[in-house]
């Protein structure tokens, strides 16, 4: 099957849609504007459509791809053959976690360059950096971020205004949320070979004040090794740069919350490097290994746990993952996760797909947020948004052929 502009210009259209049913500020607009289901009704057509598509012009998924979806839909049905507290339903839980998967898929296939979606993504990104910087110094929020009937369900530690505890919330609602979303495109940015210096510079440079304006300190710590790889590791053997990574990734901020309590630097150590506090994050462990396991909760899952006396979901989304889809799916789903995205960089050298994967999942697994289901969608929309910032196997447009073995021994960028 030969694939051209008209398979590309759908795949756009999907593209842009689901781009609407992910940034958070769309979706409480629309919900609280229209209808509560609007958004779910959205992606229920917009699945439906890519299934016709689909089937019409005989698109095809890789085995981890087929690995994902079905482990994820049994693992669907299951909660819902099962007696469970939690309320699901299939849009919120499951399509939103499949269309990217077969919107990624899709555009392996058609390899056509997403002009407008690149539009589109670099203008959500300048305005997400933009905005999350203004909400900072002003200390206020251009988005309240509160569902119709659920006044009180906005966490009130964001509307903190002390110059040392307020975070933005801009386009994508949570701190958090928003600081992964820079950081995945900035990832992208900092991987491309099209873009000249100038404009990598001044991109890096709003989205690490993005970072700040999130108060999201874990991520700058991430970013800090990122910068030290690129610099310093980037063309070192395999075994040493990935030992030195973890070692990086995980002694690191250990090494800063122990230096900061410590005293040496004086007023200094009760400012916290870690997004909330470290010892929540570690706290974490313990009330997962406390909890009673049976059966079905080690099947299906099934399970939300929260924090001791208190309606917090562990800030861990490896453990939110084994909880919800069970000790089975949950491993299935987090490393198919990591694979999907690792493959859909696929115009990336290895080397420049390490700062990808930093970037992705490096920040996610600091928090729940590798659970959370934008995630995916925002990482798709980056990957094909800009694509066209990177030639084909991560090879510099005017690089002469003799010269493209001695370019990829170099890991590219």
């Amino acid at each position: 099957m030969v694939y051209g502009k008209q398979d590309a210009n759908v795949l756009q259209l999907f593209l842009f849609v689901m781009a609407l049913c992910t940034i958070w500020a769309v979706v409480v607009t629309l919900t609280n504007n229209i209808t509560d289901n609007f958004v779910n009704r959205t992606r229920y057509v917009l699945f439906a459509a890519i299934l016709f598509v689909w089937l019409n012009r005989k698109y095809r998924l890789h085995i981890e791809a087929k690995a994902y979806i079905i482990a994820l839909t049994i693992g669907f049905i299951l909660h819902q053959i099962s007696d469970l507290e939690i309320k699901e339903n299939l849009s919120g839980t499951l399509l939103v976690r499949l269309i990217p998967v077969f919107l990624m898929s899709m555009y392996m296939r058609v390899e056509k360059n997403m002009k407008w979606l690149m539009l589109f993504m670099m203008a959500f990104y300048i305005v997400e950096c933009l905005m999350c910087f203004y909400e900072r110094m002003t200390m206020s929020h251009v988005f309240s971020y509160v569902y119709r009937g659920q006044e009180d369900g906005f966490n009130a530690a964001m509307l903190k205004t002390d110059s040392n505890d307020y975070r933005a919330t801009a386009l994508m609602s949570h701190p958090l949320f928003n600081a992964n979303t820079v950081s995945v495109a900035m990832a992208f940015i900092l991987c491309s070979d099209k873009l000249k210096i100038v404009y990598k510079i001044a991109l890096l440079g709003i989205g690490l004040l993005a970072l700040y304006g999130c108060n999201s300190r874990g991520v700058l710590l991430v970013w800090a090794v990122i910068f030290l790889y690129r610099v310093v590791l980037y063309n070192r053997k395999w075994w040493q740069t990935i030992l030195v990574l973890v070692l990086l990734y995980f002694l690191v901020p250990v090494f800063l919350e122990w230096l900061l309590h410590s005293g040496l630097l004086g007023r200094m150590e009760g400012f916290d490097f870690s997004d909330d506090s470290t010892n929540t994050r570690l706290i974490a462990f313990a009330v997962f290994a406390g909890e009673r396991w049976d059966l079905q909760d080690i099947v299906v899952g099934g399970r939300l746990i929260t924090y001791y006396a208190s309606e917090i979901t562990l800030e861990n989304g490896v453990l939110l993952d084994l909880c919800y889809w069970g000790w089975i799916i949950g491993p299935i789903k987090i490393v198919s996760e990591i694979y999907l995205t690792w493959r859909a960089s696929h115009n990336f050298p290895n080397r420049a797909k390490i700062i990808i994967m930093l970037a992705t999942w490096g920040v996610a697994f600091m928090n729940n947020n590798s659970n959370q289901t934008w995630l995916l969608p925002m990482f798709v929309l980056f990957c094909i948004g800009f694509a066209p910032f990177q030639s084909k196997e991560g090879q510099p447009a005017n690089v002469p052929p003799r010269r493209r073995a001695v370019y990829a021994a170099q890991g590219g960028v």
